[in-house]
């Protein structure tokens, strides 16, 4: 007889075996990671992550330097705060090793969705379950495990939210589901709009059964979360950061799926260096001589120009974006690869099962719909992979980008057949 007791310590030393091994992984195969005596380097942390984080560290300022072609802008809100917060944090208080930084963020993360885990189901089955599910595939647990990209954060806090969201119960509940929204947002600029659909889904699901304060309560946790993040820009630019868009690099995204190369390159080729084409040849309009424009300026500008090239090449557009459903929903190749590599053209195995998995989600929402039998969890998730997908549909979508939702797809299933599953170890055979 396996105690849930031993089952939980065991998954817990498993996973920090799991973050070891990875971490020997990823430092083989990108030893520019860390230094020479393990520590993070921080002038090779992609995304500009690492800029910010150094600034934070021996500056204080939340600020990176960005541009092409002579052209150089500081940023200031380019990228959200959760991250490098988080890091310089662990960083000034703890350690500068890499390992364990990487380590305390899953932990803690970990802890978090397994405390959830446990409350949903609450077997000792299903914690075996859902841990397989959430180790098993390795391009899903590599990129969870990842300290950046923000896959590496937004894999546990979305997957988290699903489940909490599916079965609250008590107002600790709401607020655990608060905080998650509020960590969402200020994670990734892209989650907003989820974070926006969930928060108002919540009012009114709360509503029936939780006083106006509780139910309102998620999204004034998203409102604190943009009045944060705008004001403390403001303070910074003297601009306001909009709503619809708190990232001033969502141009420069925007950009690069909105030109006629794109659809050469998307998608086994990576688009990336377009963004540095568009600069390139926008770059009367960017700068002159000292005159430089800002963030902002920038921003506007380029999202502009996105939105001339779409509604004057709607075919064009639209033909880029069957290409991003077939990322999302059907390619089973390495994506965003340069054309130079070893691995371009080549098959990523582990996408076989995460679009399987999605496509036998799609159906059973579906056949729900058509069945007039629609679940609280059918209506969450189908929310949630909408929101989710909407931005990276306008703008352009890698197979990383979606793994947080291939992982909720499989936690999807589970709830979807959470009854069977019961049955089959209702005898409780090898489980207590």
């Amino acid at each position: 007889m396996l105690k849930k007791n031993s089952i939980i310590l065991s998954i817990a030393l498993f996973f920090v075996a799991l973050n070891y091994i990875f971490y020997l992984i990823l430092i083989d195969k990108f030893p520019h990671y860390v230094d020479e005596i393990g520590n993070i380097n921080l002038d090779k942390l992609h995304f500009f992550f690492g800029d910010v984080i150094k600034n934070l560290v021996n500056k204080n300022e939340f600020s990176f330097v960005h541009g092409y072609h002579g052209i150089e802008v500081d940023y200031v809100m380019g990228r959200l705060p959760l991250i490098p917060i988080f890091i310089t944090l662990i960083i000034n208080f703890i350690t500068s090793k890499y390992f364990i930084i990487l380590l305390c963020k899953n932990l803690i993360l970990f802890l978090i969705l397994f405390y959830i885990v446990n409350k949903i189901f609450n077997k000792s089955y299903f914690l075996i379950i859902s841990f397989f599910l959430f180790c098993y595939n390795p391009h899903n647990i590599f990129t969870s495990l990842s300290l950046i990209p923000e896959e590496g954060f937004t894999s546990y806090f979305i997957l988290s939210l699903f489940l909490l969201i599916t079965k609250i119960e008590t107002k600790k509940d709401i607020l655990i589901s608060s905080i998650l929204l509020f960590a969402i947002f200020l994670t990734k600029a892209a989650m907003i709009y989820l974070c926006y659909s969930i928060s108002i889904y919540l009012f009114f699901k709360l509503r029936k059964k939780f006083n106006f304060i509780y139910s309102v309560l998620p999204i004034l946790f998203i409102l604190i979360a943009y009045l944060a993040w705008a004001s403390f820009g403001y303070y910074k630019t003297q601009k306001i950061i909009s709503p619809i868009s708190i990232s001033t690099m969502s141009g420069s995204t925007l950009i690069v799926s909105s030109n006629k190369e794109f659809k050469n390159l998307y998608h086994l080729a990576t688009p990336d260096p377009l963004e540095s084409k568009m600069w390139l040849k926008h770059k009367d309009k960017l700068g002159n001589g000292s005159i430089i424009k800002d963030e902002f300026e920038i921003n506007d500008y380029f999202v502009k120009q996105s939105k001339n090239y779409i509604f004057q090449n709607k075919l064009e557009y639209l033909k880029a974006t069957l290409k991003k459903f077939h990322v999302v929903f059907t390619n089973i190749k390495k994506d965003a690869q340069p054309i130079s590599s070893v691995d371009f053209n080549s098959i990523r195995y582990s996408n076989i099962p995460n679009k399987l998995i999605l496509l036998t989600c799609i159906f059973f929402i579906i056949k729900n719909l058509y069945n007039k039998k629609i679940k609280e969890h059918d209506a969450i998730y189908l929310l949630i992979l909408v929101s989710f997908l909407f931005p990276y549909l306008i703008g352009w979508v890698y197979t990383r980008h979606v793994v947080p939702m291939y992982i909720v797809s499989h936690f999807y299933l589970l709830l979807q057949f959470r009854e069977y599953i019961d049955f089959i170890f209702k005898k409780k055979l090898l489980f207590n």
